[in-house]
């Protein structure tokens, strides 16, 4: 027969504990942390068998998922490892869903914080979830789509094709080039722009051009004039290049790479009219301020971080590389020539021994572009791995060719 026993004491005076639940589930939160913070260092500290037989040691028996629980506590939250008081007043439910995808840059923001307590925190969770709401809402729209930071990124629909021509391409281009996806549509998107900018700039200039017939047979012998001296200069430009990189024999400290522009500069000795059809239309859509660009460049290469912020300003800037290299001190000229990679100071060599004439490196970096001693208008992709192939084969080949040129001197 059961005999229901009604407590005659309180909980508090059974127990003698303190009858504030607050204070103890903090305690139990600051303990908890002990813990996460302990078994971190033990892992960081030990190999995987000696953190496991620690354990066995200390007589670990709560299992694995209470073990991860705690890890990934200790490891999301090591800007609180000297003060983790600061931390009790959350409970652990709390503290881990700080963890989560969503909401883990919330824990950035409470490192502002000289103190905060629970419902402050509450509080934030609930602004990001009605952000994070308001996000998803948005993101359905067209095809942009947003990221759990807030960062915007555009997606395409499916691709259906009978000849399934966009994926064999694709992987075409993946496989020779070393580009992922998203850097060849990026590329392909971009040259389909400015192609349809030119023509309409072209279209303007017809336009201009019907308005005045007087003028159409004028323009158009100034421009197969302008385009014959184009070829002929670029080939004087490229072959000067080449002899000057022979004759050069002091030491290359990297600065070379960034003092010349990585497109050659065509010096035309005929009219400004010359002069201003060899530009192209693209070039003078993108390179409106010279000035401005340069700046800008040189700031990047002033605070750039690693040799991909330098590659990706070079890249973008290309025209003005020059102009910005003499806006920095020596100081920041030798910082940015300490970030330059092998492959830069191997093509950098070759140049100057007279293997190549030219390169210059995509904006996705360890893909390069070489302009070759025997072809020099046409330009070679490269990729890193195949660098010291090639860097070999013009050696052998210019090796064959020294005692053919020798001969022919001696015949002279």
């Amino acid at each position: 027969m059961n005999v229901l026993t009604i407590a005659t004491e309180s909980y508090e005076q059974q127990h003698q504990v303190n009858s504030n639940p607050t204070v103890h589930i903090e305690q139990s939160t600051l303990e908890y942390l002990h813990t996460a913070f302990l078994l971190y260092e033990c892992k960081q500290t030990h190999n995987k068998r000696g953190y496991r037989a620690l354990l066995s040691e200390y007589g670990w028996d709560k299992g694995n998922t209470e073990e991860k629980r705690s890890l990934k506590i200790a490891e999301h939250y090591q800007a609180f490892v000297n003060r983790p008081e600061d931390l009790a007043v959350l409970p652990v439910p709390v503290l881990l869903r700080l963890c989560s995808r969503n909401y883990k840059v919330l824990i950035h923001e409470l490192q502002e914080y000289r103190k905060f307590n629970c419902t402050e925190v509450l509080e934030l969770i609930e602004e990001r979830r009605a952000f994070l709401k308001s996000q998803s809402k948005d993101k359905k729209e067209g095809n942009w789509r947003a990221t759990a930071d807030g960062n915007r990124y555009y997606t395409f629909g499916k691709i259906m094709e009978d000849d399934q021509q966009t994926g064999v391409l694709t992987e075409k281009l993946i496989e020779q080039t070393g580009l992922s996806p998203q850097r060849i549509v990026r590329m392909a998107i971009q040259d389909l722009y400015e192609k349809q900018q030119t023509e309409i700039t072209q279209d303007e200039i017809d336009d201009f051009v019907a308005a005045k017939p007087a003028e159409e047979n004028l323009i158009s012998d100034l421009g197969d004039v302008a385009k014959k001296i184009n070829r002929e200069s670029k080939q004087e430009e490229f072959e000067t290049l080449w002899q000057r990189d022979g004759e050069e024999s002091k030491e290359y400290t990297g600065s070379e790479y960034l003092e010349e522009s990585q497109e050659s500069d065509i010096d035309c000795r005929e009219s400004d009219v010359a002069e201003v059809i060899d530009a192209q239309p693209e070039i003078l859509v993108k390179n409106q301020t010279p000035v401005k660009d340069a700046v800008i460049l040189a700031d990047i290469l002033r605070h750039a971080s690693d040799y991909a912020d330098v590659r990706r300003g070079l890249y973008q800037y290309q025209l003005v590389k020059e102009e910005a290299w003499k806006m920095l001190s020596e100081s920041e000229r030798k910082s940015v020539c300490q970030m330059l990679p092998e492959p830069i100071k191997k093509l950098s060599y070759a140049k100057r021994e007279g293997l190549i004439v030219n390169f210059y490196e995509m904006e996705s970096g360890e893909i390069y572009k070489v302009f070759t001693t025997d072809c020099p208008l046409i330009e070679r992709t490269i990729s890193v791995h195949s660098l010291d192939k090639l860097l070999d084969d013009l050696r052998a080949r210019q090796n064959c060719d020294m005692p053919e040129a020798l001969s022919s001197a001696c015949r002279n």
